[in-house]
């Protein structure tokens, strides 16, 4: 792997690759703290230019975003043929390797607010993630953090970096609507926290299958999914979120918001 050299930076070791980007951690040095350093990749054949704006696209979408849930970008540029932007470091790992330590009850209803209240964020900005999973959310302590908003697109913007009708996310928390390749707005990031709120309870994902394929038809076509007899209170609040269809889910996070707050106040089985 190459190992960039980025002025103000002090490269210290890679923190993991994905799809179109290596992230490392440095100090930057100028402020004497450590950030996720996230570069670019770019293989042979890939269209760079494209690429290279959607990753710009990135920055800019995270730059517009101040709230505790969603992580911090400091800074952003290019050094060479490295393009890159400095992102808060979060050293408590991920949603998903918090889930299989387990989960009280409790914890469980306060990591859903939380990401909903970043999700509230975003949407007030006009911005979509459209990746929610759990792999997607790191930890800052206790404090769910909302990263990765590499496939993210403004609502505003007239730019499409990704062709159309190109179903963009995690088949298993995918919207109906991402399956079929159509518009989607704040109400698909709902449904995928839908399908985490059912994952974060019972340990398992709703919807399941031997190929993507698979997987998006269960979303356009099964039934919705019965949580156990434990969780029946909120089995409301589950059967709106995953909805197939977008005007049956709740109008917004902040009105999901609202309608958990109404359940949680003054219900004991839930402070647990």
């Amino acid at each position: 792997m190459h190992v960039p050299s980025i002025p103000g930076y002090q490269i210290m070791r890679p923190l993991g690759s994905g799809g179109m980007a290596h992230v490392w951690l440095a100090m930057q040095t100028s402020l004497e703290r450590k950030v996720a350093l996230k570069l670019l990749k770019i293989a042979q054949g890939d269209d760079h230019e494209r690429m290279q704006k959607r990753f710009l696209r990135e920055a800019r979408t995270l730059a517009k975003l101040n709230h505790r849930n969603i992580c911090a970008i400091f800074d952003i540029g290019q050094a060479g043929d490295d393009v890159y932007l400095a992102m808060e470091y979060l050293d408590g790992g991920t949603l998903l390797e918090r889930m299989r330590v387990g989960l009280s009850l409790g914890e469980a209803i306060g990591i859903v607010v939380q990401i909903a209240s970043g999700l509230k964020q975003a949407h007030a900005q006009g911005i979509i993630h459209r990746d929610l999973k759990p792999a997607n959310v790191m930890m800052r302590g206790n404090i769910p953090v909302l990263t990765d908003f590499g496939v993210a697109r403004e609502l505003s913007s007239a730019t499409r970096i990704t062709t159309d009708n190109m179903i963009v996310g995690t088949p298993v928390y995918m919207s109906p609507e991402q399956a079929q390749g159509g518009e989607v707005d704040g109400r698909a990031d709902l449904y995928a926290l839908g399908i985490l709120l059912h994952e974060l309870l019972t340990g398992r994902v709703p919807y399941s299958g031997d190929s993507p394929i698979a997987v998006c038809m269960q979303h356009l076509t099964a039934p919705l999914p019965v949580l156990p007899p434990r969780f029946a209170m909120l089995q409301p609040l589950l059967d709106r979120l995953l909805a197939k269809s977008p005007a049956e889910r709740y109008l917004s996070a902040e009105a999901f918001l609202e309608a958990l707050r109404k359940l949680v106040v003054g219900n004991e089985v839930l402070k647990h």
